[in-house]
């Protein structure tokens, strides 16, 4: 595992079950609301169903990104999100896909040059005690760029519903209370979704932030 661009930490929160139940009293809004803003402008959405709070921060987490990161900068998102199985069970979970982060320093106001894109990452905590088996999250290489990171500056293109343009670079298992950790510009995707309802759906605590490592 190559801790300078993706790495885990098990048992990351103290009380986990609190931090599900806080989740678990909180309105969840459509995944639509925020958008998923890509390279070239665009908006993709995912081929499966999902919603997220609005942002909701923990000094725990803070504490633990600062004790693992030799600097964080800049902290932009940290909110739970919750995805279930679609009504066609047939529908792939096609959403291969970089966090393009700078829409967000925009919207705070940051400016910053290419560098904040560079030392942006994504984190998530596993939030179900006992999750469906292979439903964690896989890091993808593109065999048409020959890549799994890219430049959100520069222009690139890929297909997210053509299989035959990726293989598989590293897969993290969905643990309950395990937190993942990943460069916000690898291709990345969710592996399975499962369940319908917040209680036994797929739910994380999802955080964006800016550091160096």
């Amino acid at each position: 595992m190559n801790t300078n661009e993706f790495f885990y930490v098990d048992d990351f929160f103290s009380d986990p079950y609190s931090v599900r139940q806080d989740a678990l009293n909180l309105q969840f809004f459509p995944r639509e609301v925020y958008g998923e803003t890509q390279q070239d402008g665009t908006i993709i959405a995912p081929t499966f169903p999902q919603l997220r709070t609005l942002n909701m921060f923990y000094d725990e987490v803070g504490q633990k990104l600062n004790n693992m990161f030799d600097t964080i900068n800049y902290c932009l998102d940290q909110r739970f999100n919750y995805c279930f199985n679609a009504v066609n069970d047939d529908t792939p979970d096609n959403w291969i896909h970089i966090d393009a982060l700078k829409y967000k320093a925009d919207f705070l106001d940051v400016k910053e040059d290419k560098p904040f894109l560079k030392n942006a990452w994504a984190g998530l905590v596993y939030l179900t005690p006992e999750p469906l088996e292979f439903s964690g999250t896989v890091l993808y290489h593109n065999k048409k760029l020959n890549t799994h990171i890219v430049d959100p500056e520069k222009k690139w293109d890929v297909n997210s519903k053509n299989p035959d343009e990726w293989s598989v670079h590293h897969t993290f298992e969905n643990k309950f209370n395990r937190a993942v950790f990943y460069k916000a510009n690898i291709f990345h995707n969710i592996e399975k979704t499962f369940g319908s309802t917040l209680e036994d759906s797929r739910l994380t605590y999802n955080m964006w932030f800016t550091g160096t490592k």
